[in-house]
């Protein structure tokens, strides 16, 4: 992270990426499974449920597997405290209850609007973690589990806050692993993929998830050590999904179409968390379908506005700025968005492989 002075009375937090450490990992062969783990600010918008619920489909066809799920909000906030029985209720209902789930032990920013869907969802399905608060931290669940991993194997997916990639980055070593955070992640991280910003530029504006918890945002894009995409506000805004999944299951049978009508009343949802996901683990094409394509030149700015502290995001913006080159890049789409809208409530509207299987395969 480097500080900078600016005119007025504001200063101005700056994040760029750190020095380069060498050639990006070789890609993995497309028919290995992709180990992920998924970090999410799971109980504000119902978007990051429908892209745990993309990998667990993924997860069923063979194409990833689910290591860990974080949640970016503090256990001390209601959403931290219903975000993580939330995610093990999705990881229940498709066969993976045992998936470890941690929290943000972190101080909480608070917010004016509050969680509408994951209380009650939660409280209407199965599923054996009842809070947040009984959580682990979840940067030390990301050392455990980063630690018994190959090298260069894991892929990690934010689609919320950065409050646990900052945590890890900064933890030192332990009895999990004699590296500290910094150097676990550049031996264990193949890539990142990041819902956050918006590109070229957020403008005058802020990005929701990189700005309300702006001084972690900072450290992250100024130490990560490995590639990252960054997957942004434009795109997944475009991209509606949620109703035909509503339409197809009730809410008392799928928690994820339980979660979209408690949102959304039945309508369709932005699926910016979505594409992140599904980037992360099928990259920008699948099968002859090219879903995205990538500006790789550059990398990403980030800057806090520091002045009276508010509730909720903090002004700050981000810009794409061509030089100096980096590891990073953004996607870009590169089909219309009704046609990648298909793809991700198709994967989301996938019956779990553990029913089917209970069922008889009906």
């Amino acid at each position: 992270m480097r500080l900078a002075a600016a005119a007025g009375a504001f200063a101005f937090a700056v994040a760029g990426p750190p020095a380069a450490g060498g050639a990006a990992a070789p890609a993995a062969s497309a028919r290995a499974p992709v180990d992920v783990i998924f970090d999410t600010d799971m109980a504000h918008d119902v978007d990051d449920v429908g892209a745990l619920a993309l990998l667990h489909a993924l997860a069923d066809r063979g194409e990833c597997q689910i290591l860990a799920v974080g949640i970016s909000e503090t256990a001390r906030a209601d959403e931290g405290r219903w975000g993580a029985p939330m995610a093990d209720v999705v990881n229940t209902y498709y066969g993976r209850g045992g998936i470890p789930v941690g929290v943000y032990r972190g101080p909480h920013q608070e917010r004016p609007e509050k969680g509408r869907y994951a209380e009650k969802t939660a409280k209407a399905f199965p599923h054996r973690l009842q809070s947040g608060a009984a959580a682990p931290a979840a940067f030390k669940l990301y050392r455990r589990v980063l630690a018994g991993r190959p090298d260069q194997s894991v892929v990690m997916i934010s689609v919320g806050f950065l409050t646990n990639l900052a945590a890890l980055l900064e933890s030192g070593p332990d009895d999990l692993s004699p590296l500290d955070g910094v150097e676990l992640v550049r031996r264990k991280v193949k890539q990142w993929s990041c819902m956050g910003g918006r590109y070229p530029s957020s403008g005058e504006g802020s990005e929701f998830n990189l700005a309300t918890y702006p001084e972690a945002t900072a450290y992250v894009l100024g130490h990560w050590p490995t590639p990252v995409t960054f997957s942004g506000g434009e795109l997944g805004e475009t991209v509606m999904t949620g109703a035909r999944l509503i339409r197809k299951y009730g809410p008392t049978r799928n928690p994820i179409a339980r979660a979209y009508r408690e949102y959304t009343g039945g309508k369709d949802r932005m699926s910016w968390d979505q594409t992140a996901a599904l980037h992360a683990v099928r990259g920008l094409a699948r099968d002859g379908r090219t879903y995205f394509t990538a500006v790789t030149e550059g990398h990403n700015r980030f800057e806090l506005i520091v002045g009276p502290p508010k509730p909720g995001p903090q002004a700050s913006h981000n810009a794409w700025v061509g030089e100096p080159d980096s590891e990073q890049s953004y996607l870009v789409p590169a089909m219309p968005p009704a046609d990648l809208a298909r793809v991700i409530e198709d994967l989301m509207m996938q019956p779990p492989a553990a029913r089917k299987r209970r069922s008889g395969g009906r």
